[in-house]
C-alpha cells in the first residue's frame, strides 16, 4: 500500500483554517535539500476538526489567498476523516509550490490587481462596442428596455421575463456591480481549462470596463451597458 503524502496549507507561516499556530518553517540547505521545521505537539485527545495538528492529502481542497503549501509529516496518535488527519505531533518538511496549480496563481495575481483599479476615472475613450451612458440609472433604463424587447421577440418569453425580473429586483449599487464582475472573472480563472474560451473572454471583457475607469451595469445580447459615474 502506498504511503500517503501529507501537506500543510499556511498563510504567512500560520495555520489558516480555524487555528493561528505559527509553524516552524523548513530551512534551505546549500545543496538544494531542506532541513525540516521543528516538531509541534498538541495536548489532549486527538480528533479531526476538534483537536490536533491537522494535515491533508489534498491541499487544493483548502485554498486560501496567499497560500503556502508544505509537505509535512505527523506522528503519535491520529484521527482521519476524508483527506484530513489530525496528529498529536507534526512538522513541516519542505515547500511544495508545485502542488498549487497555475490557475490559482492566476486568481491570486488578479485579486492583487483589484486595488489598483481606477474607479470611475476613465482612462481614455470608451470601447466603441460599448453602450455608454453618463449614469448608472440611465444605463439601467436602456438595458432593461433592450432586454424586455429581446425577450418579447424570442421563444420562451415567459421564462425569460421571469428570470429577468427576478434579477432586476436585486438593488445592486456600483460596488456590487464591480464585486459581481470580479467574482465572475475569478471563478472563470479557476475553471479556465474546463470552460469554452469565449466564456473566459467575456468575463475578461467585463472586468476590462472597470480597469478602464468606467462602471458596468450588465450586458444584453452581448452588448455591454457602461456608465461613467454612479
Amino acid at each position: 500500500m502506498t504511503e500517503s503524502t501529507y501537506y500543510k496549507v499556511l498563510v504567512d507561516g500560520k495555520s489558516c483554517h480555524g487555528g493561528d499556530l505559527v509553524w516552524s518553517l523548513p530551512t534551505a540547505n546549500a545543496d538544494g535539500t531542506w532541513t525540516p521545521g521543528d516538531w509541534h505537539e498538541a495536548d489532549g485527545a486527538v480528533r479531526v476538526c476538534a483537536r490536533g495538528l491537522h494535515l491533508t492529502t489534498d491541499p487544493m481542497r483548502w485554498p486560501k489567498f496567499g497560500m503556502q503549501v508544505f509537505t509535512a509529516e505527523g506522528a503519535g496518535a491520529s484521527d482521519t476523516e476524508g483527506d484530513k488527519t489530525a496528529f498529536q505531533r507534526a512538522r513541516l518538511l519542505a515547500p511544495a509550490d508545485d502542488v498549487v496549480p497555475g490557475y490559482w496563481r492566476d486568481v491570486e495575481a488578479f485579486v492583487r490587481s483589484i486595488p489598483s483599479t481606477p474607479w470611475f476615472q476613465p482612462q481614455g475613450d470608451p470601447d466603441p462596442d460599448w453602450r455608454v451612458f453618463d449614469t448608472r440609472d440611465s444605463a439601467w433604463d436602456s438595458a432593461r428596455n433592450s432586454a424586455l424587447n429581446s425577450a418579447r421577440n424570442s421563444a420562451g418569453a415567459s421564462a425569460r421575463n421571469s428570470a429577468w425580473d427576478s434579477a432586476w429586483d436585486s438593488a445592486w449599487d456600483s460596488a456590487s456591480d464591480s464585486a459581481w464582475d470580479a467574482s465572475l472573472l475569478a471563478s472563470c480563472l479557476v475553471v479556465a481549462d474546463l470552460i469554452a474560451p469565449e466564456h473566459l473572454a467575456h468575463a475578461r471583457a467585463r472586468w476590462d470596463v472597470w480597469q478602464r475607469g468606467y462602471g458596468l451595469y450588465g450586458d444584453v445580447d452581448g452588448a455591454l451597458y457602461v456608465y461613467r459615474r454612479p
